[in-house]
This record gives C-alpha cells, structure tokens and sequence, in this order.
C-alpha cells in the first residue's frame, strides 16, 4: 500500500522536506503570459497533428515549462515540476479544487503514470479508426469518440492536478492536443477560463463524473463547426 509521508523526510537529493513550498494561488494574467499561451495555442496542434507522437507526461511538463517561461512565479520549481517531485517545494506540495481535494502529492506520480498508459492506449485506438476513415471526412460516431477521451483526460487530470498551478490551462492544452492530432477544432481557449458552463462541468468531473463535460465539449464543436456534421445526431452521417 503507497503511503504518504507526514514527517521530515530524508531523500537521496539530501534534502531534509519538512513543509511545501509558498502557495501560488495568485492567477493574474501577464503580457508575457499570454503570449506564451498564444504560442502554445498555435505549436501544440501543430505539433501533434504532424508528429504523431505518443503521448507522455514529459509532454505536459514541457507545455507548463513554456506556458510560465519569464513569467514571475513564487519558486522556480514549480516550473514544469509535479507535485511530489523530489524537490521541497514540491514533495509535500497539497492542492484542492473548488473545495474538493486532490490527489495527495505523494500519490501523484503513481496517478500521472496510470492516466499515460490508459491515454496512450486509447490514443492507439483512436489512430487506428483514424486510418480507417475518411481523410476528408470526420465521422460523427469519430469525433465523439475523440471528445470523450478528451473529455476523461480533462477531467481526471484536474482531479489528479499534478502541477502546483496552471493545471486548467495544461488540461485544455490535452484537449487541443487530441483535437489537433485528429483534425478538430480549438474547443477551448487556453486562456482567459471558458465560460460558466465549463466551471460546472469541470467541477463536476473531479468527482469522476465526465459526461457534462462530454457534453459541454459536444456543444461547443456544435457551436465551432456548424457546417460540420453534428456528432450528437445519428442522421448527420446519411
């Protein structure tokens, strides 16, 4: 059974961890911030639409190493770093979500490398009905077949919140991930936040609960893409 440690810890690094870092709760927009998320809005479709790649968590650290890059932030380990790290500021590091708690630091690491392997697995398959379909086309029965596991992989990496912030943004950057390897739309702006049916919806999948989310996603691409065939109407294929 993985257990957390609540007393001074004693790691190979030589580091003596007795408390977390200093907080940061303070989200206050920058120029150099929004800069750095116009970059990430463009490269990451790109990127995943072009390579092909598997997808990993290292992915995730770079994306939050970029999105903070000269930005002022309360400790430089919280740069791409995971709550848990062997680093002080991090190893003890405890984070909650609208009230509802997180996962502990100390089970982060184990939680990031389940939702990888069942990401790639499910990246697997959808590459595979990729190759099957239309290269013109986007199938309804696809596209939701995406937007589920874009909608699991937002949810469960907010629940799971490995970073000390940011974690919103670099679940959105998931989703704008899957959608740019597949063809889709940006759904959703990496900054500032979606609107008030994103919060329910997002509130709601830290409890496990994804299907708003889907949802909320499915209306949004509506929303996108009217020209597009419509994934919620069985029809829209015929």
């Amino acid at each position: 059974m993985n257990k957390c440690s609540t007393n001074i810890l004693k790691v190979s690094s030589g580091y003596d961890i007795t408390v977390a870092g200093p907080p940061w709760d303070d989200d206050v927009a920058s120029e150099r911030g929004d800069e750095n998320l116009a970059k990430l809005s463009t490269a990451i479709p790109s990127e995943s639409s072009e390579s092909r790649t598997s997808p990993t968590a290292n992915l995730a650290r770079d994306w939050h190493r970029a999105m903070v890059e000269g930005v002022d932030i309360p400790d430089d380990a919280y740069c791409g770093g995971f709550r848990g790290d062997v680093h002080p500021a991090l190893a003890d590091y405890e984070n909650t979500v609208g009230g509802l708690p997180t996962t502990r630091a100390c089970d982060v690491g184990r939680e990031i490398r389940s939702l990888m392997s069942e990401l790639q697995d499910q990246v697997s398959l959808l590459d595979e009905l990729d190759e099957q379909g239309d290269p013109f086309i986007l199938a309804p029965e696809f596209v939701e077949a995406v937007l589920e596991c874009a909608a699991w992989l937002h949810c469960d990496w907010v629940r799971i919140h490995p970073f000390v912030n940011g974690n919103g943004r670099t679940a959105r950057m998931w989703v704008l991930w899957l959608c740019g390897r597949y063809g889709l739309p940006q759904l959703l702006e990496l900054r500032p936040r979606p609107d008030m049916g994103y919060n329910s919806a997002a509130q709601l999948g830290v409890t496990g609960e994804h299907g708003l989310f889907l949802q909320y996603l499915l209306v949004r691409y509506n929303a996108i893409s009217p020209n597009w065939p419509d994934p919620t109407n069985s029809q829209a294929a015929t």
